[in-house]
């Protein structure tokens, strides 16, 4: 009995140390390459929007300048001018929920700073209620089908009634596992709403559209030179090439979606591979081959947006 005693408190004492064991390296290294993934993701998903909208807008220029009627051509002017504004407010919806991201990925970076900052608490408490407010927010929105869970805050409280400027490494470390425990949920209720978002058929629908208008349009711009207005010089070269340049970006607008859908979802996923290392000593490399990959992907859709934000 005496021994079986001994075993169950030794037992006891590895899982508590266990349990409060600092992170290594390696897993503060990916929780940083994690949080600037999530810095850098959350700005795509607004983009592939703003950047149909803004081709709606100079298509639909075309359409405008082919109408010979000056009222004619104010009313289309002042019906893609409204337009362009509700497309844009469908960006900026999702350049919001997004930001839940990057509020969580602040949070990350305070759990795991070795920053002693005596107003660290505070900043955790800020950082949570943040997240429910953006979360709430998003909710009200109706963008996505499944409201998204809120209550992040009451781990910033908790964080704070522990005297989170004075924490000990350990229990510092401690807190960040079960922080990163508690938003797994929202990270991947998240995530999957906006890829169920993304590959709605009403999102196909808006792509195809911009293919399919822009050489409509085009062509009637072109027309509208010719025929009774045989005074007209040539068509520009300049508008010309804006087309061409409208065609190759209108063209590449389902392969955007696929990538910031192929990045989320591998965000999701190196979210629950590096909850799995730190709460059941999973081995690193799953999830390391994962980060690996988003930033790869990440680095790949920097470069497929780097002429797009210029034009926008």
């Amino acid at each position: 009995m005496k021994n079986y005693l001994l075993l169950l408190l030794t037992i006891c004492l590895l899982a508590f140390s266990s349990s409060c064991s600092t992170l290594s390296k390696e897993q503060l290294h990916s929780i940083e390459k994690f949080s600037n993934a999530c810095d850098s993701f959350s700005r795509y998903p607004s983009l592939l929007f703003t950047e149909i909208a803004q081709i709606r807008l100079e298509r639909g220029l075309f359409y405008a300048a082919s109408l010979s009627d000056a009222q004619n051509r104010v009313e289309e002017l002042n019906a893609l001018h409204k337009a362009h504004s509700q497309d844009l407010q469908l960006a900026n919806q999702y350049d919001a929920s997004l930001k839940i991201l990057k509020s969580y990925s602040s949070a990350l970076k305070l759990l795991v700073s070795e920053n002693r900052s005596k107003s660290r608490g505070v900043e955790l408490r800020s950082v949570g209620r943040s997240l429910d407010t953006l979360v709430t927010h998003v909710n009200s929105l109706n963008l996505f089908k499944e409201a998204l869970p809120v209550g992040i805050a009451k781990s910033a409280a908790i964080m704070v009634g522990y005297g989170a400027e004075k924490l000990l490494k350990r229990k510092q470390h401690r807190l960040a596992k079960s922080f990163i425990k508690e938003a797994d949920t929202l990270v991947q209720t998240l995530v999957a709403s906006l890829v169920e978002s993304l590959r709605d058929q009403n999102v196909s629908t808006l792509i195809e559209n911009e293919k399919r208008a822009l050489p409509a349009n085009f062509k009637s711009y072109l027309l509208s030179r010719e025929g009774s207005h045989t005074n007209q010089s040539p068509t520009p070269l300049l508008y010309h090439k804006e087309y061409l340049e409208l065609l190759k970006r209108s063209g590449q607008l389902t392969y955007s979606r696929g990538y910031i859908t192929s990045a989320a979802n591998r965000l999701a996923k190196s979210h629950k591979e590096l909850l799995l290392s730190l709460e059941k000593g999973r081995p690193l490399d799953e999830l390391i081959d994962n980060l690996n990959t988003l930033i790869e992907e990440l680095e790949m859709l920097q470069k497929h947006y780097k002429t797009i934000i210029s034009l926008i």
